[in-house]
């Protein structure tokens, strides 16, 4: 079967030749709505992944809220230049990583701000928020990825596929404890949102891209039925870099998959150096 896609191609001068990015989200065959959320920049500078949580439904509200604040923010023209106009950076790290983290920070306090004052002037029992997870590309060669919640960005180069997220889950915190002393945790259980606490901190990290690189933004809907080698299997098989997106989400709702399924493909063609 195949699924609405939305795509977009950028052409970077500097080193990249080009981008390419393709995503869908699609409802699944059990949730009733649809309470995941994507974005693609047009220019493919940017991709943006919510799965949003609440009680009555109101999970889609939280993550169509998260991405149009956020990208609100990154699409604001010169918003890099405007940033940290003095010089000064850690040993090693590009001005423009940091330049770019500080406009993530603020981007995404704007967008739990305001899903959190909602919850103050909503009476529900459980309140509504939502995941992120997103990737800039900028003219340097450069990826910045951040992240709240359990919505993953993979990496496969070399034809090794790598996670480069770590959840905010009580699973994960369990693992990182060794507690053995207790029981395990459902996976599904995020120790994280955006919109549930009036402050937040962003997970932000960096790194180069490199040829033929393909990125995978993806929410629980994949990964949940499809451990990491079977999404690996997927990539390496597929004839068609284009193909990917569509054989995530129909090998994912084939497997089982109970929940809304969004996946974002990203691939780097070819660099010039």
């Amino acid at each position: 079967m195949k699924y609405k896609t939305i795509q977009s191609k950028s052409y970077l001068p500097v080193e990249i030749a080009y981008i390419w990015c393709e995503g869908i989200c699609e409802k699944g065959n059990v949730r009733a709505q649809n309470e995941d959320y994507i974005f693609l920049d047009k220019q493919g500078k940017y991709v943006l992944l919510a799965d949003g949580i609440g009680g009555h439904e109101k999970g889609h509200i939280a993550s169509k809220s998260a991405i149009s604040t956020i990208k609100s923010i990154l699409r604001k023209k010169n918003i890099i230049k405007k940033e940290l106009k003095d010089n000064t950076h850690e040993e090693d790290l590009p001005i423009e990583i940091i330049r770019l983290s500080a406009i993530v920070e603020k981007a995404v306090a704007k967008a739990n701000a305001k899903i959190y004052k909602k919850n103050q002037n909503l009476i529900i029992e459980k309140r509504m928020g939502t995941t992120i997870v997103g990737a800039i590309f900028n003219e340097g060669g450069n990826i910045l990825w951040f992240h709240i919640g359990d919505s993953r960005i993979y990496r496969y180069r070399n034809s090794i596929l790598g996670c480069l997220t770590v959840d905010h889950s009580a699973y994960m915190d369990w693992i990182a404890k060794n507690d053995i002393f207790t029981d395990t945790p459902n996976r599904n259980i995020i120790t994280k949102a955006i919109g549930i606490e009036e402050d937040i901190s962003v997970d932000i990290n960096w790194g180069r891209v490199k040829n033929n690189d393909i990125y995978i933004l993806c929410s629980d809907g994949i990964y949940d039925v499809l451990n990491d080698c079977q999404i690996s299997e997927i990539v390496s098989s597929s004839n068609n870099y284009k193909n990917i997106s569509n054989l995530l989400i129909s090998t994912a709702i084939d497997a089982g998959s109970r929940d809304n399924l969004s996946v974002i493909v990203c691939m780097i063609k070819y660099i010039y150096n």
